[in-house]
């Protein structure tokens, strides 16, 4: 095979590998650190106080912005010093009486960004933890409410619901959820251009070599 030839055909291959790897390596690149554990884990209920809260990334966790907060259901925060190592964050905590409580945290994964979530647990044997009430209108409270609200009002409250449980499902494992449609819209153009470059050196190539073939045949 002629050397020129030869080098066209690398060439060639060269890009598509390239087109190939952006369409598969790009999304991975737009994705943050996310939660993978916690002691204790989300919604366990421990017999016995802890002696500390261990929140375990997917990567290596940033010392700068990282705040982790255990709170009861007053609101008061018992969380003390925080350690990183690596991807495990652990935090000190004391004293804690029996009860339900929130381990908030706020972690900057490796890749600078902030992620951030809720990992519940209770102490001692305190049963279900309670749900807050929901807050009742003037209506309501007056005995005056309607007996049969609008459909309206019915379905703003189903998609509100939805809403609020994956909300919940996110915070509580520390998912980021799925790409924003901008950022889709990138990564499928990027790979595509790519692609299409690839498709065109290949044409190119193919064009190149036949002019070749036909100059030699005539001469």
């Amino acid at each position: 095979m002629p050397a020129r030839l030869w080098r066209a055909v690398r060439t060639t291959l060269g890009l598509g590998v390239l087109a190939a790897a952006s369409l598969v390596l790009a999304p991975a690149g737009l994705a943050h650190d996310q939660l993978i554990a916690s002691t204790p884990a989300a919604g366990e209920a421990l017999p016995t106080p802890p002696a500390e809260v261990v929140l375990t990334m997917s990567g290596d966790a940033l010392d700068i912005g990282t705040t982790v907060m255990v709170t009861d259901l007053d609101g008061a925060d018992h969380a003390g010093a925080i350690t990183i190592a690596g991807p495990d964050v652990r935090v000190e905590v004391a004293d804690l009486e029996d009860g339900f409580y929130d381990v908030r945290w706020r972690i900057v994964s490796s890749d600078g960004h902030p992620v951030s979530g809720v990992v519940p647990f209770s102490v001692g044997d305190v049963g279900d933890r309670p749900t807050a009430q929901p807050d009742t209108g003037p209506a309501e409270a007056s005995g005056q409410a309607t007996a049969n609200p609008p459909p309206s009002g019915d379905h703003d409250d189903d998609q509100s619901d939805d809403r609020s449980d994956a909300a919940a499902t996110q915070a509580a494992t520390g998912t980021i959820g799925p790409l924003p449609p901008l950022a889709r819209t990138l990564v499928v153009g990027g790979g595509g251009a790519l692609a299409g470059l690839g498709a065109l050196a290949l044409i190119l190539a193919v064009r190149r070599i036949r002019h070749r073939t036909t100059r030699i045949e005539t001469t």
